[in-house]
C-alpha cells in the first residue's frame, strides 16, 4: 500500500506505525490539502477530538473542508477523527452532527470515528484493499442536485413533524445545518410555518448533550 504523509504528521503515533509496517510504501511531503494520501485516491484529512472541536470553534474546519471539496475530481476526501485522547470534546450532540452533516452533504467530505490510531491504520489498509477490488461505491462522480433545494433538507424533513416544506423553509432561514442545530426556541418559531409547540420541541431535540464518549 502507498501512502503519502503531510511532513506535520511526523510526530504522530500513526505516522509510527505506517512507518514501522513492511507492507506499507511510505513517502513523505508537504501536502497542500489533507494529512494522508492513499493509492493517489483518498484524501484524508485526520484530527484529534481536541483538534476537530477547536478547528470547529475558529473556522478552520471549513477552510480545510473547501480545499478537500475542491480535490474531489482527483480523490475521494474523508476525514477521520481519531478518539485517543483521555478526554471528551465537550461538544453537543447538535454541534457535532451539525458539523458532520454539513461536511457530507454540503462539501462531499463524510466524518468517520476510530477509536485508536491502531484503528486508523486498519481502516486505512481497507482504503487500499478497496482500490484493487474496484469497489463502484468509490467511483469519482458528481450528481446534479435539485434547484433552489438547500443538501441538507432531506435530512432536517426527517426530524418530527418537521417534512420537506419547513425543512426547506428552516435551511432557508438560517443558511446551513450548524447554525439551525444550535439554534433555541425563540430563533426556530421565528420561521415562518414554524409554531411555538414546534419550535421547543425541536430545540430540545437540537440541546441534546453529547455523552461522555470515554464510558
Amino acid at each position: 500500500m502507498r501512502v503519502v504523509v503531510d511532513v506535520g504528521e511526523r510526530n504522530s503515533t500513526l505516522w509510527k506505525l505506517l512507518f514501522e509496517d513492511p507492507a506499507v510504501a511510505l513517502e513523505m511531503k508537504s501536502l497542500p490539502v489533507g494529512d494522508y494520501i492513499v493509492e493517489d485516491r483518498f484524501l484524508v484529512e485526520r484530527k484529534s477530538v481536541t483538534d476537530f472541536t477547536n478547528s470547529l470553534a475558529d473556522g478552520r474546519l471549513w477552510r480545510q473542508a473547501w480545499r478537500m471539496r475542491a480535490a474531489r475530481g482527483q480523490y475521494v476526501p474523508l476525514l477521520i477523527v481519531e478518539h485517543s485522547e483521555s478526554r471528551a470534546s465537550g461538544l453537543s450532540v447538535s454541534s457535532r452532527l451539525g458539523a458532520e452533516l454539513t461536511l457530507a452533504l454540503s462539501y462531499g467530505v463524510p466524518t468517520i470515528h476510530v477509536p485508536s490510531a491502531e484503528a486508523f491504520l486498519w481502516l486505512l489498509r481497507r482504503m487500499g484493499e478497496r482500490i484493487g477490488a474496484k469497489d463502484s461505491r468509490l467511483r469519482l462522480r458528481s450528481k446534479p442536485r435539485a434547484k433552489h433545494r438547500h443538501p441538507g433538507a432531506q435530512v432536517v424533513a426527517q426530524l418530527p413533524g418537521v417534512g420537506m416544506k419547513r425543512a426547506s423553509a428552516l435551511l432557508a432561514h438560517f443558511g446551513s445545518l450548524a447554525r439551525l442545530f444550535a439554534a433555541d426556541a425563540a430563533q426556530v418559531k421565528a420561521v415562518p410555518g414554524i409554531g411555538a409547540v414546534g419550535a421547543t420541541r425541536l430545540a430540545r431535540l437540537f440541546q441534546l448533550e453529547l455523552e461522555d464518549e470515554t464510558e
